[in-house]
């Protein structure tokens, strides 16, 4: 292996923080059979979408928890479409103890963002005796999200341009990972140990009305959590060490710019063996 294959897998990690957590596609796009089941909505159909019609409230269908896992603790986004809606439908966990929100308007990528309190699943629930309603393009994934992710420092002389390559989603949201430093120790007669530590830095937008210091709190947390339990970096390495969160803080990002963004660094410790 060498210090640009690990270098990589970390990337992979980093890119794969908020992955599509449904392992389905025909639970969320409807494409086929799905594992979805009506419990007592009136009209239930799920050819090309999910489109459900009650004639009284209360009345529900689900999604199983193997077909939407959540961690009980864990934050999470919910995404999906909804259109012809009438009245109001109620989004909970499968077994209906945790609301997750309430769809009232149709749209595209309806958004809710919670903290799973149970193993996951979801039920849609009619609020009113003629909730109607198309759903479709389901996803679910970890929260907050991870943004732009580079293989090397970034730099530039204006600043204008540096803020391009680290804005997602509409702000500043950006990683970058690097080989930091290489000691080299004699390992056998044949190899030789080669002690990587790597630097992960993350940068984000300040919004104190958003509360976006709690928002990267938890975005650091999604990173350090990422290493966990892939010790050799899916075959990669040898060895890696957890990865310590070493600084989280508001820095300026040029001197006197009066532009100010959530700072992080992180390290990893990665141990590789290297033939001679």
């Amino acid at each position: 292996m060498s210090e640009a294959t690990i270098l990589a897998k970390i990337i992979l990690k980093l890119q794969g923080i908020n992955a599509e957590l449904m392992p389905n596609q025909v639970d969320r796009d409807f494409s086929g059979a799905s594992a979805w089941a009506n419990s007592d909505i009136d009209a239930y159909n799920e050819t090309g979408d999910l489109t459900i019609t009650a004639n009284a409230a209360a009345q529900y269908c689900t999604c199983p928890v193997l077909s939407m896992p959540t961690t009980v603790g864990e934050t999470y986004l919910l995404k999906f479409d909804v259109a012809n809606l009438i009245s109001t439908w109620t989004i909970k966990s499968f077994d209906g103890t945790q609301t997750i929100g309430t769809v009232s308007v149709a749209g595209l990528q309806k958004e809710f963002s919670f903290v799973a309190a149970t193993t996951g699943g979801l039920r849609l629930v009619a609020v009113a005796n003629d909730s109607s309603g198309d759903f479709d393009n389901f996803s679910l994934v970890r929260s907050p999200l991870i943004g732009a992710v580079h293989d090397y420092e970034r730099h530039s002389r204006a600043i204008a341009e540096w803020i391009l390559l680290m804005t997602s989603g509409g702000k500043i949201n950006g990683w970058t990972a690097h080989r930091e430093s290489t000691p080299v120790d004699e390992d056998t007669i044949a190899t030789l140990r080669l002690n990587h530590t790597f630097r992960l830095k993350g940068y984000y937008s300040v919004d104190d009305a958003a509360a976006s210091g709690k928002t990267f709190q938890a975005l650091v947390e999604l990173v350090r959590k990422a290493f966990k339990n892939d010790k050799t970096l899916g075959g990669t390495a040898i060895n890696s060490y957890p990865v310590q969160v070493e600084l989280v803080a508001i820095r300026e990002l040029m001197p006197e710019s009066n532009y100010f963004v959530h700072y992080a660094e992180l390290s990893l410790q990665v141990e590789e063996r290297e033939w001679l």
